[in-house]
């Protein structure tokens, strides 16, 4: 959140997805770590729902006043929006992500089967 400079509403993916390795608390609270504001978790099944409960917390006052403007937003109709603004913005946000992934793919790493 704070290296693209995005202010808006971050969720995160499907936690249940796997795609992030530890237990749900652990990816819950790597999710909210990352600056996420709400994290998803999508299968249904109710004791990871709880895992998932039990790690994420109270939202923050930020959070909740990033929630507070998207809902706001969600009534907006089309010609509301300031077209070019928003795609200003997000040509922005975009150059920042690809700035931060040629940082990382610069970065040395471990050697293969030292990971």
């Amino acid at each position: 959140r704070d290296e693209i400079g995005f202010t808006g509403l971050l969720l995160s993916d499907d936690l249940s997805m796997h795609a992030l390795s530890g237990t749900l608390a652990e990816r819950t609270e790597a999710s909210i770590g990352a600056g996420c504001d709400v994290v998803l978790h999508c299968n249904g099944d109710l004791v990871e729902m709880k895992e998932v409960a039990g790690a994420v917390g109270a939202m923050t006052d930020d959070a909740l006043e990033r929630y507070e403007r998207a809902e706001g937003m969600r009534d907006m109709s089309p010609d509301q929006v300031d077209r070019t603004t928003a795609q200003t913005r997000l040509n922005d946000l975009l150059k920042s992500v690809e700035s931060i992934q040629a940082q990382l793919e610069a970065a040395p790493g471990p050697a293969a089967g030292e990971a």
